[in-house]
């Protein structure tokens, strides 16, 4: 059973280019019999009229002395005359040149042809020459001996079409292993792959399309290697996010269990029990959150409302943060607008961008927000002279659980989750969110939103 690509293109190469020259051979036989049956009709009635002058010039009329001259023409036939005899060329029977009817016609006069026998491709020529010598009338018949020519033209064919078949299906199989090797460098990298090998790649210099697919599949080797990096990061930043609370419950618990430690310590303990606690619940719920969007199992509550009010609300509700560090907040650019989107959900994008800026902001520095509506798109943009992000960390700052240490005050306490929930959210209303922003200089985060999702999607 052919299992392979490469060995089932070369039958089907074989088989195909077999038929198609089979089918040649058969036209190119038949139209070449053709030829020469009309060149050997010419040969053979001027080979007639040749015996008729040899056989004219022969005085005493024996017609067994010319045959080794007219041995020589290539044919062979039957005299007949008008009284009845029969003389014979070569090893021939009269009734297979002509019949009684055709031997009249020919003595009668007139140059008569018949294809006195056609099966299949073999067919009888038969060419009738009439002449009168010594008051006596004849009809030469005569067919050329063309078995020769057509096995040679048979013959030719053959072998022509055979080197054809032969020389065509090495040179197939050189091209098909040329294009067929590189599928299977391909098919041994993809098992490579599923193995968790996923630094593999494979040439792909080649401007083709089987180029194309090597760079296709370097370039998902590539994502799956990424994938797989972050999966480990996030395994272990989970771990990590989980464990130091548990850690800490774990042992302020036990401390407290023992109750050797004075009532004023005891409540400080259980304090930032239920700080863990919280934090804990916290990370849970921002987990289940960020799947819960991911998979799409919280569709969106889509309704009409007034967005840059919405705002105003969220810089209310943070108001005692950005207070207390003497925040000079500027909303003068904040238009009115009005979204169709899931309030909810954009209150904690909305929400999560304040309060990053309100954290990496110094005291008595300044958070401005503009929103504005042109051509069915909003575009809200946060704006803040804070410490910044580094440009090592800019491209990361999406991903699960990065917080980005170098260029953040470690003091601060994030789940790290938070601007990978905003991506989400504003990815599921159709939009954008782009981040610009260097070490020192501040940050400005950009969302670019559709005004109405419902005619979006």
């Amino acid at each position: 059973m052919i299992k392979t690509l490469y060995v089932r293109v070369i039958v089907t190469f074989i088989i195909v280019v077999a038929v198609s020259l089979s089918v040649a051979f058969v036209v190119s036989y038949n139209v070449n019999e053709d030829r020469i049956f009309h060149e050997l009709e010419d040969d053979l009635i001027q080979s007639g009229k040749s015996m008729i002058e040899l056989y004219k010039s022969n005085r005493t009329g024996d017609w067994n002395e010319l045959l080794p001259q007219i041995y020589t023409m290539r044919s062979q036939g039957v005299l007949f005359g008008s009284d009845g005899s029969e003389r014979f060329l070569g090893i021939a029977k009269a009734e297979s040149f002509a019949s009684p009817e055709d031997v009249e016609k020919v003595l009668n006069g007139g140059v008569h042809r018949f294809d006195f026998s056609k099966r299949g491709i073999q067919s009888t020529r038969t060419i009738g020459l009439p002449f009168e010598m010594n008051g006596h009338r004849y009809a030469l018949f005569l067919k050329p001996l063309y078995k020769g020519a057509l096995l040679r033209l048979k013959n030719s064919l053959i072998l022509a079409l055979a080197l054809a078949l032969f020389i065509g299906s090495m040179l197939y199989v050189i091209a098909i292993h040329w294009l067929v090797k590189p599928i299977k460098r391909l098919t041994v990298m993809t098992t490579r792959i599923a193995e968790g090998h996923f630094e593999e790649r494979v040439p792909d210099k080649r401007q083709d399309e089987i180029g194309e697919l090597a760079r296709s599949f370097n370039r998902m080797s590539a994502e799956l290697s990424q994938v797989e990096q972050l999966r480990k990061e996030f395994v272990s930043n989970v771990s990590h996010e989980i464990q130091s609370p548990l850690t800490s419950i774990k042992g302020f618990a036990a401390a407290i269990r023992d109750n050797r430690l004075p009532e004023e310590q005891n409540r400080r303990y259980l304090n930032i029990i239920e700080e863990e606690s919280g934090r804990l619940a916290q990370l849970s719920s921002k987990l289940l959150h960020l799947s819960a969007l991911e998979s799409m199992q919280s569709p969106l509550n889509v309704r009409e409302y007034e967005l840059d009010q919405q705002i105003r609300k969220v810089f209310l509700s943070l108001q005692p943060q950005w207070l207390g560090k003497s925040l000079e907040i500027n909303l003068s650019d904040l238009q009115p607008v009005r979204i169709a989107g899931d309030e909810h959900q954009l209150e904690q994008v909305w929400h999560n961008l304040l309060s990053n800026s309100v954290k990496y902001t110094p005291s008595g520095g300044e958070i401005s927000v503009s929103a504005e509506e042109a051509a069915g798109q909003v575009t809200v943009v946060f704006r803040d002279n804070g410490q910044g992000i580094s440009e090592e960390d800019l491209p990361r700052i999406f991903d699960r659980f990065y917080m980005g240490d170098k260029s953040r005050d470690r003091s601060v306490k994030s789940s790290g989750l938070g601007l990978s929930i905003v991506r989400k959210i504003v990815e599921l209303h159709g939009g954008t969110i782009a981040v610009q922003s260097r070490s020192g200089e501040g940050t400005i985060v950009t969302v670019m939103l559709q005004q109405d999702i419902l005619r979006t999607q």
